[in-house]
């Protein structure tokens, strides 16, 4: 909210600028002082007022745009997981180079979050269709003869 000061400052200013229009059209255009002030500050009011009104939209619409680029970031390093306190179910921000902290969203305890990382040997998927069965042998000798062999 605005405070009394800058709200009787926004006023002075619109008046000053008022006066000094309406002196400038009464001494070019001899229009009336009284009349040009009336029509210059209700002019300002309005002109602020549509001012206010596109500034607050593009604002939200330049909030928003950032909104959706931070989910967008958060996605790709997020991950749901349960509070240590009360396992509400959480998205939780996962950063490789800071502390990962998050606070639940039920019972707004601060929950700390440890990433461990392995390796693992990639293999190869086999080239067979993963729904099929094409031999099967319930003789557990002859199925390791078979890899072994292989």
């Amino acid at each position: 909210m605005a405070s009394a000061y800058t709200i009787c400052r926004s006023l002075l200013i619109t008046l000053f600028i008022s006066a000094a229009a309406a002196g400038l059209l009464l001494a070019t255009l001899h229009i009336d002082f009284w009349l040009s002030f009336v029509i210059t500050t209700a002019l300002q009011l309005v002109g602020s007022y549509f001012f206010n009104i596109f500034y607050r939209s593009h604002i939200a619409y330049k909030n928003n745009e950032q909104s959706i680029l931070q989910s967008k970031i958060f996605d790709n390093n997020g991950i749901e997981l349960p509070c240590a306190y009360c396992s509400h179910k959480n998205l939780a921000p996962i950063n490789f180079n800071s502390t990962n902290i998050f606070t639940c969203l039920k019972c707004e305890k601060e929950n700390a979050v440890y990433v461990n990382i392995t390796t693992a040997q990639r293999t190869k998927p086999l080239s067979l269709d993963p729904f099929s069965v094409t031999a099967f042998d319930d003789n557990i000798e002859v199925v390791k003869n078979k890899i072994l062999n292989e």
